[in-house]
């Protein structure tokens, strides 16, 4: 998994947040062109899912973790030798 994908799957653990939010917690300046394609792909392989769906350009809109990206995290997590 690309690291910049883990991060922020990471950061999604805790609670949903905006791409904004997403970007301070990557230390970026903006939402970069690498950014906004681990974004689509986590989005196509369904990690992550916004939290308005009918909405995907509202302002108001936030990711979250699916099932799925939580999975992915904890094998990554086990293969690391993180989890007790």
């Amino acid at each position: 998994m690309e690291a910049q994908s883990k991060l922020i799957l990471d950061a999604l653990l805790k609670q949903p947040l905006s791409a904004g939010e997403l970007v301070n917690y990557l230390g970026l300046k903006t939402k970069t062109g690498s950014f906004k394609r681990t974004m689509k792909d986590l989005l196509e392989q369904k990690m992550i899912e916004y939290t308005l769906p009918d909405k995907p350009s509202s302002r108001l809109q936030k990711y979250r973790l699916t099932v799925l990206g939580s999975k992915v995290i904890a094998v990554s997590d086990i293969k690391k030798g993180v989890v007790e």
